[in-house]
């Protein structure tokens, strides 16, 4: 059962075909989970621009539901106005691990478009 199906429209605009983040043109998601024993920790990462555009900024909005879990980024995206990073959820206990993947990926990323120090230093933005 989806919240539709209850009467309530959580938008005044019409869900996707899939009703899905990858209804949006641009958007794309990874996901990876490892299993050690009786432990599973993962990442997900929702990619809000095309990798090859990630520093494309684009608008985001904060919202605590219950006040309970950590975002790093969150005073710059209610700075800002918009995130130019990937948005990664995962437990608390890897949110460090995770930070500092997205930003090797970042960095790799400007670092293979031929970005200079400057030029990496103006496409700034924390992991959110």
């Amino acid at each position: 059962m989806r919240i539709r199906d209850l009467g309530y429209a959580p938008s005044s605009l019409p869900p996707g075909p899939s009703n899905s983040l990858l209804d949006i043109p641009g958007v794309s998601i990874g996901q990876t989970t490892q299993h050690d024993g009786s432990t599973h920790k993962g990442v997900t990462a929702i990619f809000p621009r095309p990798t090859s555009s990630i520093q494309t900024p684009c608008y985001a909005g904060i919202s605590v539901l219950n006040g309970n879990g950590e975002m790093t980024g969150k005073f710059q995206v209610a700075d800002w106005g918009f995130t130019n990073t990937p948005i990664l959820l995962t437990n608390s206990c890897s949110l460090g691990v995770a930070i500092d993947e997205a930003w090797k990926w970042l960095l790799d990323r400007m670092d293979a478009q031929g970005m200079d120090e400057l030029a990496q230093a103006r496409n700034y933005g924390t992991p959110v």
